[in-house]
Formats: structure tokens, C-alpha cells, sequence
């Protein structure tokens, strides 16, 4: 599969870091009242490590990709890799 495969949509990571490809470091993740907190173990985003942490309560996670920091939803991030 290429990045050009028209059955997989564009993703967030195409809209977001210019590559569908693209698995950023994740810094922190964010589970509302309790804040941000540094993972246990090293994690990259995609759509699996994406799917566990909501599974596990957690909404959002901050990832560090070319020497910058965003915050991404992990509903939307998940929401645009259903196709």
C-alpha cells in the first residue's frame, strides 16, 4: 500500500505532520481531572496506541514531532483514521 491508496483516506497524520506514515513521540497523555502525566513506557501515536489509551479513559496526548509540541484529540485523531 502507498501513501497514494485512495481506500484509506488522507488521515490525520497526512493533515497534520504532511505523512499519513508519520508516528510522533508521545510526551504526555491527558485524562481530564487528573491532567497530563508522563507514559510509563516509551509511546509513538497510532491508530492502535491511540485506540488502547482511549479504551483506557484517556482523551488526549501530546506528541513532540520535528522539534514541536501538539496537542491531539484522540477521538478526532481516531475519528479520521476509520476510513
Amino acid at each position: 500500500m502507498t501513501d497514494h491508496d485512495p481506500h484509506l483516506g488522507t488521515g490525520y497524520g497526512a493533515a497534520k505532520f504532511g505523512s499519513r506514515t508519520i508516528t510522533p513521540k508521545i510526551l504526555a497523555i491527558y485524562a481530564g481531572i487528573g491532567g497530563y502525566r508522563v507514559p510509563d513506557q516509551p509511546l509513538r501515536l497510532n491508530r492502535g496506541t491511540a485506540t488502547a489509551l482511549r479504551a483506557a479513559g484517556y482523551t488526549m496526548v501530546r506528541v513532540r514531532h520535528r522539534l514541536r509540541t501538539h496537542d491531539i484529540s484522540l477521538s478526532r485523531y481516531l475519528d479520521t483514521h476509520r476510513l
